[in-house]
């Protein structure tokens, strides 16, 4: 346990620096800095549901920050873009993890800002889950 800790600190600089985390092996692969511009709809859909006192956060509104590869998830029927991200220098206080439909018509999140988990969008218990497994 004592390795794991260590590594995630040697680790938290590189995280914290605006770099971003790759999931897969394709250096092409969408990002999640990259949704505003691959899936506008689905980035739209996000708006909705995020606080609006958030929009002067770039990390979270424009997902402008520290991320990961974009991933496909099917939950409960739907099929979902997904991803997480977090705010560069403060990532353990400040993350998003987001399921979205690429047309725009369903998004979730869960955000935890200092700390304090909040769900988004009213995600059913499987989605939760799945929200989850992007930031914990």
């Amino acid at each position: 346990m004592k390795r794991i800790a260590v590594a995630a600190l040697l680790l938290l600089p590189l995280m914290a620096s605006g770099a971003f985390a790759v999931e897969n092996d394709n250096p092409n692969a969408a990002q999640t800095g990259d949704l505003p511009k691959k899936y506008p709809a689905a980035m739209k859909a996000l708006h909705g549901i995020l606080p609006k006192n958030m929009q002067g956060e770039d990390w979270l509104w424009n997902l402008n920050g520290v991320g990961m590869a974009l991933m496909d998830k099917d939950v409960g029927g739907v099929h979902y873009i997904a991803g997480w991200g977090c705010k560069p220098k403060f990532c353990a206080q400040n993350i998003v993890g987001f399921l979205v439909t690429a047309d725009g018509k369903k998004a979730i999140a869960e955000i935890s800002i200092s700390s304090k988990p909040q769900y988004l969008g009213k995600p059913s218990a499987a989605e939760k889950k799945a929200l989850d497994g992007l930031i914990n």
